[in-house]
């Protein structure tokens, strides 16, 4: 939540700057931001992702930008045995980005509420790395695996919208989504031995997949300023 809370402000301090723009031209509030209502009404980043921003063109469509990031860095030792001690020493690190984008129009309005559909691409990358190394009385080794993964592909959706008014609008989605994915991944084992001799085997492993899924109905809310 204080990140979702700083990400509130620094919009709040960008619609500022053009507000004097969107209100002779509008008469509603143009710029905001969606949050994912998850379990116990708590909020929650839109989708999964870090940051999701709506830009109301007028009352018919809108456009959604979203931007995902992934970052983790890990350092880790692990000590076991009896008669021979066996230490592991290991680190991973990872980091990831995605980026999406949707228009959205409406269906049908009544009362309040309204249908809408749409959709549009998304792009992700990810990488990861593990090494660990495994010291015994027997023959040290050493196992590094890095994946490299990307994605791409196009998102549609379907739902409803209830405006509680011009500034709060809750919604509710589901989703298909149409994709090409890409992994590598690749395993180095380095193994001494007690002449000193080092032994490295290196496997790669490649995966191209065209994929069809239906995405996790989502419950969201957007606030607009």
């Amino acid at each position: 939540m204080k990140y979702l809370l700083a990400l509130v402000i620094s919009v709040l301090l960008f619609t500022s700057v053009f507000a004097q723009t969107d209100e002779t031209t509008n008469n509603y509030s143009a710029h905001g931001i969606q949050f994912q209502i998850g379990s116990n009404f708590q909020l929650e980043s839109f989708d999964g992702l870090t940051f999701s921003y709506l830009y109301r063109a007028n009352k018919d469509y809108f456009f959604r930008f979203g931007i995902g990031t992934f970052l983790s860095l890990l350092d880790a030792s692990t000590t076991a045995g009896q008669t021979d001690t066996l230490e592991t020493e290991g680190s991973a690190d990872g980091f990831g980005l995605t980026l999406s984008g949707d228009f959205i129009f409406t269906l049908l309005r009544k009362n309040g509420f309204s249908m809408i559909a749409g959709g549009g691409p998304f792009v992700a990358y990810r990488y990861e790395r593990n090494y660990s190394n495994i010291v015994s009385s027997f023959d040290p080794t050493e196992v590094t695996i890095t994946k490299n993964e990307w994605s791409a592909g196009l998102g549609l959706l379907i739902g409803a919208q209830f405006e509680l008014n011009e500034n709060i609008v809750f919604s509710g989605e589901y989703g298909l989504n149409v994709g090409y994915q890409s992994a590598a991944q690749d395993v180095e084992t380095k193994q001494n031995d007690h002449n000193g001799n080092i032994t490295t085997d290196l496997k790669k492993i490649e995966t191209n997949s065209f994929n069809i899924s239906n995405s996790a109905f989502r419950f969201g809310v957007a606030v607009y300023f």
